[in-house]
């Protein structure tokens, strides 16, 4: 007596062919959602090495200049060093209108440790002169009360001649300066400076 022959049952083909379907769709779904976070890490690695190379930090100086209001215009040459240690800018101009700003020989000390408690990684500033004209209309003098940073801030800043020229002149040479901010209070202490007529 011989076997019977299985019938086919057609039921089966659109269920294979249905999970199939969800199988191939849920693999779609859990590559691009791997994608995603493999592309943001290649970019991201990729970006962090390229700001250690040398020329970065002149790039991301253009770049600046673009980001800038309409009016303001950013200026930078002789430019050495990368966006990861800082480095020395020759010339740096920055304009607006009835106000121009010129720095010379700006060595810029980035640590980038420093993102875990105030909101940009500059270390410290030494210019060798920073030229300031203003011609804008005089105004009373306000203190900034409002100001207030997301995070706390602290710089060192040092600048060896500093010129204002504007309804009144004034010629400071080796300032030293420290800015803190801590979360609710202003800080700025200036225990160096000469005025250009003596102390």
């Amino acid at each position: 007596m011989s076997d019977p022959v299985p019938e086919n049952n057609p039921a089966q083909a659109p269920v294979t062919r249905s999970s199939a379907r969800w199988l191939g769709t849920w693999s779609l779904r859990g590559l691009s959602a791997l994608l995603g976070p493999i592309t943001l890490m290649v970019l991201a690695g990729s970006l962090w090495l390229w700001s250690g190379t040398e020329g970065s930090l002149g790039t991301a100086l253009k770049w600046a200049n673009y980001a800038l209001p309409a009016g303001q215009h950013l200026h930078s040459s002789d430019v050495q060093g990368n966006l990861r240690q800082g480095g020395r800018v020759g010339q740096l101009q920055w304009s607006a209108p009835l106000l121009q700003v010129h720095a010379r020989d700006t060595v810029i000390a980035l640590d980038w440790s420093l993102l875990w408690r105030q909101p940009w990684p500059v270390q410290s500033l030494h210019l060798s002169a920073l030229h300031i004209h203003d011609q804008r209309p005089t105004k009373p003098l306000k203190p900034w009360l409002d100001l207030n940073w997301p995070l706390p801030v602290e710089m060192a800043l040092m600048v060896d001649e500093f010129q204002w020229q504007g309804a009144s002149s004034v010629t400071l040479t080796d300032v030293q300066a420290h800015y803190a901010y801590d979360g609710q209070a202003h800080t700025l202490k200036v225990p160096s400076l000469t005025l250009a007529d003596g102390q």
